[in-house]
């Protein structure tokens, strides 16, 4: 598993690259970005989660799970 946090109220395509290079090359097999906006996004391989919304799964297992 792998997670990229951002500052940012907007996901970028770019803000996810790192992850997504790891999960083209079989180096994960989840991938999470975490950001400061509303809205739960997928962009490629990498689920895109606003921080409560994160942190709630991560609480509930459904992350590490």
């Amino acid at each position: 598993m792998a997670v990229e946090v951002k500052a940012a109220e907007k996901w970028q395509k770019n803000h996810g690259r790192a992850l997504k290079e790891l999960a083209s090359a079989g180096g994960v097999r989840r991938c999470f970005g975490v950001y400061r906006g509303k809205q739960t996004l997928k962009d490629g391989d990498v689920l895109v989660l606003p921080c409560l919304q994160f942190l709630e799964k991560l609480h509930a297992g459904e992350v590490l799970g």
